[in-house]
């Protein structure tokens, strides 16, 4: 809480974005699913933002499956700091 991208906001978003019973879908979040195979990927993740640690799991699902990938770990930041 109190970094621009709350729990009540994401909570908001994924209503928005698929109905509960598709949540576990790979396509709607693909850490479900096959990570092996994908091409090499970046992936940023915020100090302060709801969704890094799924990010850090994404990017360390797809090193154990072989995948090249680089994370970049932005230390102070949060969801939407880039922007």
């Amino acid at each position: 809480e109190g970094y621009f991208l709350t729990r009540s906001l994401m909570d908001w978003f994924w209503d928005l974005y698929c109905s509960p019973a598709d949540r576990t879908d790979p396509r709607v979040s693909p850490l479900r699913g096959k990570v092996s195979g994908l091409p090499p990927a970046f992936v940023v993740t915020c100090e302060f933002d709801p969704l890094r640690d799924e990010g850090i799991a994404y990017a360390e699902a797809m090193a154990a499956a072989a995948v090249p990938v680089e994370q970049l770990k932005a230390h102070g930041h949060f969801h939407s700091s880039f922007t």
